[in-house]
């Protein structure tokens, strides 16, 4: 007998069958994956002052294009270029809670390899596709882009979510779209590559 998630039936089941049909057990704050609601944002003019601290991340604590992205719950998202010590010109990013707070260096999640540090060690080839809320990443190997490893982040309510991860070890001539997919969480809107 099948017992729906609306059934009578289904609020006495023990939270083992709940988590395997992708319920989320009574009193979890672990957003469900199936429901994350991407939060847009606009891109404004950066002028005035920036708060952001790049002591010890850019060389000559030097940053380059700045840009700022406002979301509709207040936070705001900060890029900037800058040439770090080691030699490469990355992409950081900050983020602020609201417009009166300090922006601090984003860490966004990452299931396998716990955080990537993007606010630090930056992001490469990075993009942020503001009206959708989608973070992208593409780390390419030897700097060809025919392999590497793409991942892109939404953000929610809840804060930033990995959303898919595709990697490809070997160089091939394949495209990112075809790289083999070893991580997704699919989410409720629409944007695109959904």
């Amino acid at each position: 007998m099948w017992i729906g998630p609306g059934d009578a039936k289904a609020k006495s089941l023990h939270p083992d069958y709940k988590s395997m049909r992708g319920e989320q057990p009574e009193g979890s704050t672990t957003p469900d994956p199936t429901k994350l609601k991407r939060i847009p944002a606009i891109e404004t003019i950066v002028s005035g002052f920036v708060p952001i601290l790049t002591d010890g991340r850019c060389r000559n604590d030097f940053m380059r294009n700045p840009r700022q992205f406002h979301f509709a719950n207040g936070a705001i998202l900060w890029s900037f270029e800058c040439q770090q010590e080691s030699g490469p010109t990355r992409t950081l990013w900050d983020m602020a809670s609201g417009p009166n707070a300090l922006a601090v260096p984003l860490e966004l999640p990452e299931p396998r390899d716990g955080k990537i540090r993007a606010g630090v060690d930056g992001l490469e080839s990075a993009t942020f596709d503001w009206d959708f809320g989608i973070l992208r990443s593409y780390k390419y190997l030897n700097d060809r882009e025919d392999c590497g490893i793409f991942r892109a982040w939404g953000y929610t309510q809840n804060g930033w979510h990995l959303i898919e991860r595709r990697e490809m070890p070997i160089c091939r001539g394949l495209s990112p779209s075809e790289w083999i997919r070893t991580y997704h969480a699919p989410i409720d809107g629409t944007g695109p590559d959904e």
